[in-house]
């Protein structure tokens, strides 16, 4: 979804915008007879955000309608069909793009490419501070879109992080990162000046010094409002905080941005001099456009990369000359007088003071009235205000701030009328002075309504108090260990504050207790397991590890506690890891039967392997040697067995009768050895009386022994 309004201005959806109501009459329409209307998203001070389908297409589309009660009220229709032309210009995969712009029947709208996200104000609010690293990871694309507009002569002119939206499930920050609203947007000049129409539009916190003071826009007030939301990333809030709209502009001109690292320690020292070199209350101190900021900050996002958090030549490279000073003149005294001499030191939230108001011109005998009647001049006395003797006007619901001249005045000459004009002279001046009183009065104070407490309320009931007082209701979640879930936590502005009507309160629900469920890891690898937990936010202790005879080696046997569990953060889950199957223990099985010895070592799960040996002396299929014979093995080891087996036989001749050396002869071409023996009879003839073995067959080499008479 593309949402270029700004999130804030609606009470629900998906950039906080509003909801869709069955009233809506351009619900289920099709505009140009193309984009059929499906829901409403957003709602800000000029236009209208819905989702739409292209039925020429058949895609989705994001639709802008503007408001219709505008057309009628300045350029606000020269300004929809000029942002068309401005995003047009762009082609960037930074850039949300505009496919086309049209008006059916006094309806002017444009379709722009839808986006599925949020916006950069919401990761500030749910992360920020962020680390350096991640901080400029999201400015770097910002960077790269307004180095594309500024290439072909165009000024956002409203770089703020509601005009930044992040896609969700894009693989990179820099694939995610997409800046809408190119509302604000003008084509350079050579003087980059609104000043011949005292006009500037832009959001109060991000305006550069020389954009409240002089009117002028260019690339410098986009590099200067790039800087400052890169501190924003970088400490989780604003640079300049103040009741009103008037005392911001007042620390802008005045104030250096302060380091990011006096907010956020750890920052870095180059990375403060980035922001104070981006945010140069000196426009000629800045770079001269998003370019050359965006090669400043590859630089400093090298130097992160590459572990350097100390490097005192870039430090000294991005630092600003020590003379730049303040913004003086006769536009920064008018600012004063409307501020106070002293710049306000308020701690406040100053969301109160981008709100949308609309301050009218002051004429003569004007008054504003209140519930109780008269309350003076509708607006501060012409005269009392910023640039050019103009008034401060909060035209745009959309925080933009606009300078309006206001006709000057005529020098009053001091004449000698008589001593009884005194008194109407004295009278005057005390209208005058009440005059400027309650014109400040109603700027600073009187517009706003008191918020009412919502704190306790369910999220139903608190939206229902909020808009019957007259707001627009946003909601965040946060988890809370005391307030129970689906309750309001608290609001932004919160009870005792004031706000104007019609602006947004934000309010924080309560998630109930943080806590999560034990992940399911069993038989995960043990590094995947880990990092599943601590995706989580949780914490892995030291493993324990243990033979298992199914669980592979080095892959989680089970957690504790067990899967399922629901556990506060932080809280250590152990892993039982698998030392796969426990050793065998070896029998030395030498002397004994090798079959015995086979079914014994493969019943504890280890394979046996036979090699066979001839031995005379060993019995047949007896183990004559093992390896290993001792010691541990893990199961599917292997064991070698040595068997014993029978050497070959021959038929053993038989030589009863033959003479002693034919018998020997005979015995000894069979292969064997001959032992002569005498008979008990012996007479000296040498012939054989009998033999043993007489029969049979022998292994070659068997003795056979003979008996001789």
């Amino acid at each position: 979804m593309a949402s270029e309004a700004d999130p804030r201005e609606g009470a629900s959806g998906r950039y906080g915008g509003g909801s869709a109501t069955a009233s809506d009459p351009l619900l289920g329409k099709s505009l140009g007879e193309r984009y059929r209307i499906i829901e409403k998203v957003a709602k800000g001070g000029m236009a209208t955000v819905y989702v739409a389908h292209d039925t020429r297409l058949d895609r989705i589309v994001a639709v802008k309608v503007m408001h219709q009660d505008l057309d009628e009220e300045g350029n606000f229709a020269e300004r929809f069909v000029s942002e068309a032309r401005s995003a047009a210009k762009l082609s960037h995969p930074n850039v949300v793009a505009v496919y086309d712009q049209d008006e059916d029947d006094g309806v002017a709208f444009l379709a722009m490419e839808y986006i599925e996200g949020h916006t950069l104000r919401d990761t500030i609010a749910s992360q920020a501070p962020l680390g350096a690293a991640k901080a400029l990871a999201y400015i770097e694309p910002i960077l790269s879109a307004m180095t594309a507009a500024h290439a072909i002569g165009i000024v956002h002119r409203d770089i703020k992080p509601e005009n930044v939206l992040i896609i969700t499930g894009a693989a990179s920050i820099s694939q995610r990162v997409k800046v809408a609203d190119f509302g604000l947007a003008r084509v350079m000049t050579n003087n980059s000046s609104d000043a011949t129409t005292g006009t500037l539009v832009g959001t109060v916190s991000y305006l550069a010094p020389e954009a409240v003071t002089e009117s002028k826009s260019g690339p410098r007030t986009d590099v200067y409002a790039a800087g400052v939301v890169l501190y924003e990333l970088l400490t989780g809030r604003k640079p300049h905080s103040g009741p009103s709209p008037v005392d911001i502009a007042y620390k802008h001109v005045h104030e250096d941005i302060p380091p990011p690292s006096k907010a956020a320690p750890g920052v870095p020292r180059y990375v403060d001099a980035l922001v104070a070199r981006a945010t140069a209350r000196d426009p000629e101190m800045r770079p001269a456009d998003a370019g050359v900021l965006l090669r400043m900050v590859s630089r400093v996002m090298a130097t992160l990369s590459a572990g350097i958090f100390d490097d005192p030549d870039l430090t000294a490279d991005l630092a600003l000359p020590t003379t730049a000073g303040a913004v003086t003149g006769a536009a920064a005294e008018e600012l004063a007088a409307v501020a106070g001499a002293d710049a306000p030191d308020s701690a406040h939230d100053d969301s109160l003071a981008e709100s949308t108001a609309v301050l009218p011109p002051l004429s003569a005998g004007s008054t504003a009235t209140t519930a109780n009647g008269p309350a003076g001049p509708a607006g501060p006395p012409p005269g009392v205000g910023l640039p050019a003797a103009g008034r401060l006007s909060l035209a745009e619901p959309e925080e933009n701030v606009r300078i309006a001249p206001t006709p000057s005045q005529p020098q009053q000459r001091r004449t000698r009328s008589g001593a009884w004009k005194a008194p109407v002279a004295i009278g005057a001046v005390v209208v005058a002075i009440a005059a400027v009183a309650a014109g400040l009065w109603w700027f600073i104070d009187g517009r706003y309504e008191q918020v009412p407490s919502v704190a306790g309320l369910s999220r139903a009931e608190a939206t229902t108090q909020l808009q019957d007082a007259g707001f627009d209701v946003s909601a965040n979640t946060e988890f809370s260990d005391t307030v129970k879930k689906g309750t309001v936590i608290d609001s932004d502005p919160g009870r005792g504050e004031k706000a104007l009507p019609g602006s947004t309160v934000e309010i924080s629900v309560s998630k109930g207790i943080e806590e999560y469920s034990v992940p399911k890891v069993k038989g995960m690898v043990a590094d995947a397991a880990q990092d599943v937990i601590q995706k989580l936010g949780l914490t892995v202790g030291d493993p324990v590890e243990k033979f298992n005879e199914k669980v592979p080696e080095g892959h989680v046997i089970n957690s504790q506690p067990r899967p399922g569990t629901m556990v506060r953060p932080g809280k250590a889950i152990v892993l039982v890891i698998s030392k796969g199957p426990a050793p065998v223990d070896i029998v030395d099985w030498t002397g004994r039967k090798a079959d015995r010895a086979k079914e014994s070592l493969e019943d504890d799960g280890l394979k046996v392997e036979i090699k066979e040996e001839e031995s005379k002396e060993a019995q047949p299929g007896t183990v004559l040697s093992q390896n290993p014979s001792s010691g541990t093995l893990p199961k599917g080891g292997t064991v070698t067995l040595v068997v014993a087996k029978a050497p070959p036989t021959v038929p053993v001749p038989n030589v009863v009768g033959s003479s002693k050396d034919d018998a020997r002869a005979t015995l000894e071409a069979a292969g064997f050895t001959v032992k002569e023996e005498n008979d008990d009879f012996h007479l000296g003839l040498n012939f054989v009386t009998r033999q043993e073995p007489a029969s049979g067959e022998l292994p070659p080499g068997s003795e056979i022994t003979i008996w001789l008479n």
